[in-house]
């Protein structure tokens, strides 16, 4: 079980005098002299959410060059402003693209996106999107990995409705203003280029999919639940932020999830999205952001309006830096 905690002060290959070192010094200074600072706002974005946000985004970080990139950001932050901005910035454009609403709709095209994209085009994505769905479903053995659930149309005891989840999310624009720092945090932290890997129907590509069943595609989706790697190759462990989102699985081989590439040379998921995606699910709950972004996404719903001069400015602000991927 994960619960939001204080950074740890000797975190591992942390070693005095590098680069590491003092951006994360920087982040423990940060969150002490936060700590005893009261907010009455529950809609504000603390500088205690951000160091403990940029603090375990180094601790977890997918790649040496996603944490040594991220080091250089927080010790060239001149001040606290500088350092807060940062970690809301992470959070904007790497933690919340990931944790989706978990009541969202899909994507529908407005009238103007609709006119950029023809019917042939329209109709080869949609093709793409149930091939590639497909395939996962025969190369994950027509059952979700995680659950152990088969796909209902298999006539097995346990089973039930799958989805074909995407580990990475589907980014319908890449040329808006919002979306630009999201792919360049996504390529600097992550080492994921969205623009050569995963955009269009590439967004479909096997690397990026895993068929899971409904409950567990909406944990995996909020961050909930992640896959962390093992020293065995395509082996993961499940981890949750509580026990309930596993079945309360117990700790140990029950946990411990394999893909293979089949018979028929199906790709398994790749390792560095599946990273990437359990560096932000940690980040999130063990920094408390996790409960913060829910709470906004949650009290957005329930709003009938917001007031830019009153108590719900800081809603209106955490809602107009939300990406629209």
């Amino acid at each position: 079980m994960f619960a939001p905690c204080p950074l740890p002060k000797s975190p591992p290959d942390c070693t005095p005098g590098t680069e590491y070192y003092q951006a994360y010094t920087r982040c423990l200074e940060l969150e002490l002299a936060s700590n005893d600072i009261r907010e009455n706002n529950t809609w504000h974005f603390t500088p205690l959410l951000a160091a403990r946000v940029l603090g375990y985004l180094l601790i977890h970080a997918p790649t040496e060059d996603g944490r040594s990139l991220l080091s250089r950001e927080i010790t060239a932050s001149t001040d606290t402003e500088a350092l807060h901005l940062l970690g809301r910035k992470y959070n904007d454009n790497l933690i919340r693209v990931f944790q989706r609403s978990r009541t969202a709709t899909p994507h529908v095209l407005d009238g103007d996106e609709r006119n950029d994209i023809s019917d042939s085009a329209l109709a080869e994505l949609a093709t793409e999107h149930w091939i590639m769905r497909h395939r996962a479903l025969i190369r994950d053995g027509f059952q979700c990995p995680l659950t152990g659930y088969h796909e209902f149309s298999i006539n097995y005891p346990k089973r039930s409705e799958t989805r074909a989840a995407h580990i990475i999310p589907v980014f319908e624009k890449v040329n808006t203003a919002g979306v630009k720092p999201v792919l360049a945090l996504f390529e600097r932290y992550g080492g994921i280029s969205i623009t050569d890997e995963l955009l269009g129907k590439d967004a479909h590509r096997l690397e990026n999919l895993i068929t899971l069943q409904l409950n567990a595609h909406i944990f995996f989706r909020v961050l909930n639940i992640w896959l962390e790697k093992t020293p065995v190759p395509n082996e993961y462990r499940l981890e949750a932020k509580h026990n309930a989102y596993v079945g309360n699985r117990p700790i140990g081989d029950n946990r411990i999830i394999t893909f293979s590439s089949s018979e028929l040379g199906y790709s398994p998921p790749s390792p560095r999205y599946l990273a990437l995606h359990a560096a932000c699910a940690k980040t999130a709950f063990l920094s408390g952001v996790g409960q913060w972004n829910e709470r906004i996404m949650e009290d957005l719903q329930w709003s009938s309006s917001l007031d830019s001069q009153g108590q719900s400015a800081d809603l209106l602000a955490a809602a107009l830096t939300r990406v629209d991927l």
